[in-house]
């Protein structure tokens, strides 16, 4: 486990890393069909709405990685190797 952490580790220095959140648009999975009610629980529900609502405030949403490894880089020194 601590070698695919690592391997993740080199992955996300290498990278700019950007996270996709799929919405699924209906729950007879049959294209064209749009359920709102459906989609709009399920970006209530991934924090969708509530980070559109943060960044308008004027608020950052994201940290940059060097920010995030010296925040939490102690949950897991060995991973910090080579840092």
């Amino acid at each position: 486990m601590q070698y695919q952490l690592q391997q993740l580790m080199e992955t996300l220095n290498a990278t700019e890393p950007h996270y996709i959140r799929c919405v699924k648009p209906n729950n007879k999975l049959k294209p064209a069909i749009f359920e709102k009610i459906n989609i709009l629980q399920q970006l209530r529900c991934g924090g969708v709405l509530e980070a559109i609502r943060i960044s308008c405030a004027g608020y950052p949403t994201r940290r940059p990685f060097f920010e995030f490894i010296n925040r939490f880089g102690l949950l897991c020194p060995e991973a910090l190797t080579g840092w």
